[in-house]
Order: structure tokens, then C-alpha cells, then sequence
């Protein structure tokens, strides 16, 4: 009797997860810093620090949840993230002190850890053997389109309801969205329903060009094997480079652009639609070019949005190729982290080797507003922190090639005991 593949199905709730939790999150958070500021009377730079107490409870909440659903049931886990998720940030409409936000916003995304970036990484890179590269893209690519959908819609909320009513709307579609989907959807492997990994059928293999290439069966290697190589920790740096880069560029090019007279909407329209397009693209080029290639795409792309911020205040058309570019390239802060660990480490104790490099991709995440604002301050310019960034992505390309390089030599040629992979149309044991 033939099955669907129900890796399928894992793809679909995950984007939903991304789509509507993560991005009412990471994405509309920020909307509600001038409302809150204005009837308290907190500083902007104080209230700012909420952000970065949020992206330490994420980076908390990566590691801890790389080890629960190891232990656990990972239905348990993801359906104990999203109650505490919604809890957390409905709870916000009773503080009332400036620690109660940085408190509850932390505990917020340290609790949605449990059920987005590392279990759902850790149940792509299980179930899919090829094609891991475009299924990881597509479900995080939910996070962009989610912020096209709801950033208008929270907004308006706030300035017609207030930022309490918005807060509330918010957390019940956390609970009505994703709630369901962890209780009876996610399967952390396909064993666990007779399945096996997908694999493209025979008829349409390719021969891989780089060993490192997504679809290349590689069971993997212990997080404790993994900690004694010295790829661990030059992918470690190379993932704190990228987060310098993504939260560093993203959080002050509006500012940049409203410094220099121009409109940071437009633009950051563009930007969006680009981040959408690009995340499928980079899981492609993962799938076809191997990590490197992916990852020399994203380095070029990262390169030329910075050259066109240094040169839009003469060239005012460069707005928009900075935008493409930018859009192109901060994708791969999503998809690059969980591809390159199972490429380099395999799926074998994937959730806590990637719950420790993502911790430190976001703590990059978190001195990267820091580093800009900090270069700004000293310099009196943005070229300057341009200029410095486009080295740092050179570091970034150079750590991350070199860490691929060196855990060449953990790969296997086949993997003994392993399940049949399933294909289309096969049937399951």
C-alpha cells in the first residue's frame, strides 16, 4: 500500500510556525517601542535593551531546547514552547516597569526556542535527505512572509485598539496557529511512522559537485566528537560574524537612510520582498552548490548592498540594488546556520550541536546594533561602519569555507544501519 510522504506535512506546519509565531515575534515586536515609551516614559535606548534581553532568552532557549527534544517527545516540548510562548507575551500587557519588559519579553523568546528555530531545523534535516537545503528555506521563509502580512495588521491594531489590545490579538494567534500543529502534526523522525528520509528517485540523481552538497547521506557525528574539532569553533565564529552582520546592517539602515534625507519605507518594502525570494534561492544554491558556494553567493551579495549604502547618497537609484542585494543576503542568516551544521556534523545529535551554534549566531545578533552604534558614535560616519562590515563578511565567508573545509574529514561514505530512504510513490514499510 503506497503512503504520502509525510515529511510534507512537517514542511507545511513549520512555514505556519514561522509564518505566525516567529514573526509576530522577532518581526512586529519592535512596533510597539514608541506606544510603550510614550505612556511610561522610557528612553528609546533604554526600551532598546528589551531587544537584545530577547535575543539572550533565544540564545537560551536554543541550547535548551537542542537537549529536551532529545529526551523528550518533541510534541511535549514545542506544545509547552507555544503555551509559555502566547503566556509570556499576553503577559506583557500588565507591565509596568521597564525590567518587567526586559524580564517577559526574554522568558517570551526563550520559550518560543522550544518549539522554532532548532526543532524545526532538527526535523528538516531528519526527514529530509535531498532537497534539505529548499524545505529548510521554504518553512523559514514563512518568517518573511508572515511580516509582509502581519506588520500592517499590528500596526493598525496598535494605533486603533492600543498596544494592549495588540498584544492580546497577537498572543491568541500564537496559540490557535501553532498550538494544534505541535500537539498533533511535528514528528521529530520518519521512523517514529515507518518512514524513511526523502530522497530523490534514482532516475532523477545528479552526481553531487562538492562532497559537502545537502543531499549526500551522512549520518553524523556526537556533539562530544564534534567539540573536539577545530571546524566546531571556526563555524562558531563564522556564525557570530553573520549575526554581527544581519542585526548589525538590518537595524540601522532605516536610520541611515532617514539621516541622508531619503525614505527607509520604500526601501525596506523592497528589502522584504527580497529576503522572501532570496531564502528560497539560498536553500537552493545550498542544495546545488554545496555550503561554499551557497554561502560565496551570500558573501557577494552582502558585499555589493554595502558598496551601494556607502554610494546611494549621490547615486539615489543604488536605493533599490541595495535593497535586492541586502534582501538577497540577510536570508542566509536563516538558513545558513542549521544547513551548514547538518552538512558538517550530520543529523546524528543535530538539535544540541545546533542548539549551540545557533545560541552563538544570536549572541552575534545581539552586539551587532551595539558594534554599529558604537562605530557610528566614534566615526561620525555610517560609510565607516559600512567599510567595517564589508571586511567583517569577508571574515565571516573565509571562517565559515574553512570550518566546511575541515569537517570534510567527518563524512562518511555510507552509513550502516540506515532505513531506506523514501522516495515518491515508494511505500512505506
Amino acid at each position: 500500500m503506497e503512503t504520502k510522504f509525510y515529511g510534507k506535512r512537517i514542511v507545511v506546519a513549520g512555514f505556519i510556525i514561522a509564518a505566525f509565531t516567529m514573526a509576530i515575534i522577532n518581526t512586529t515586536a519592535t512596533f510597539y517601542m514608541a506606544p510603550v515609551c510614550k505612556e511610561f516614559g522610557f528612553s528609546i535606548a533604554g526600551f532598546s535593551w528589551v531587544y537584545s534581553m530577547a535575543s539572550l532568552g533565544a540564545a537560551i532557549g536554543a541550547i535548551v531546547a537542542g537537549s529536551l527534544i532529545t529526551k523528550f517527545n518533541i510534541k511535549i516540548v514545542m506544545s509547552a514552547g507555544a503555551i509559555a510562548t502566547a503566556a509570556f507575551f499576553s503577559s506583557l500587557t500588565l507591565a509596568k516597569e521597564l525590567w518587567h519588559f526586559y524580564l517577559l519579553l526574554g522568558l517570551c523568546d526563550l520559550s518560543m526556542g522550544l518549539m522554532s528555530t532548532v526543532p524545526l531545523s532538527d526535523m528538516v534535516a531528519n526527514w529530509y535527505t535531498d532537497k534539505r537545503g529548499l524545505m529548510t528555506a521554504v518553512v523559514f521563509s514563512g518568517v518573511g512572509v508572515g511580516g509582509v502580512i502581519l506588520s500592517p495588521l499590528v500596526e493598525n491594531m496598535i494605533t486603533n485598539m492600543g498596544w494592549r489590545a495588540s498584544l492580546l490579538i497577537s498572543s491568541l494567534i500564537i496559540i490557535v496557529t501553532s498550538l494544534p500543529l505541535c500537539l498533533f502534526v511535528f514528528r521529530r523522525d520518519p521512523a517514529s511512522i515507518g518512514q524513511a528520509p526523502y530522497v530523490l528517485p534514482a532516475e532523477e540523481k545528479k552526481p553531487a559537485k562538492r562532497a559537502e552538497a545537502t543531499g549526500k547521506a551522512f549520518e553524523g557525528v556526537t556533539k562530544s566528537v564534534a567539540q573536539r574539532t577545530s571546524s566546531f569553533y571556526i563555524l562558531a565564529l563564522g556564525l557570530f560574524l553573520l549575526g554581527i552582520l544581519a542585526s548589525g546592517i538590518m537595524v540601522h539602515i532605516p536610520t541611515y537612510l532617514y539621516s541622508i534625507g531619503m525614505n527607509a519605507g520604500t526601501a525596506m518594502a523592497v528589502l522584504s520582498a527580497a529576503v522572501i525570494i532570496g531564502t528560497l534561492g539560498s536553500g537552493l544554491f545550498f542544495d546545488k552548490l554545496g555550503a561554499i558556494g551557497g554561502m560565496l553567493f551570500a558573501t557577494l551579495f552582502f558585499i555589493i548592498g554595502m558598496v551601494c549604502l556607502i554610494f546611494v547618497p549621490n547615486v539615489h537609484g543604488l536605493l533599490y540594488l541595495m535593497s535586492l542585494t541586502i534582501g538577497f543576503s540577510i536570508c542566509v542568516a536563516g538558513t545558513g546556520p542549521p544547513l551548514l551544521t547538518s552538512i558538517m556534523f550530520g543529523t546524528k545529535e543535530y538539535s544540541q550541536i545546533f542548539g549551540i551554534q545557533y545560541a552563538l549566531f544570536l549572541a552575534g545578533c545581539i552586539a551587532g546594533p551595539v558594534l554599529s552604534g558604537y562605530i557610528y558614535t566614534g566615526t561620525g560616519s555610517y560609510n565607516t561602519v559600512w567599510l567595517i562590515f564589508i571586511g567583517i563578511t569577508v571574515f565571516m565567508f573565509i571562517c565559515t569555507s574553512l570550518a566546511v573545509i575541515s569537517a570534510r574529514s567527518l563524512r562518511k561514505a555510507e552509513v550502516k544501519g540506515k532505513a531506506v530512504p523514501h522516495t515518491e510513490g515508494a511505500s512505506a514499510n
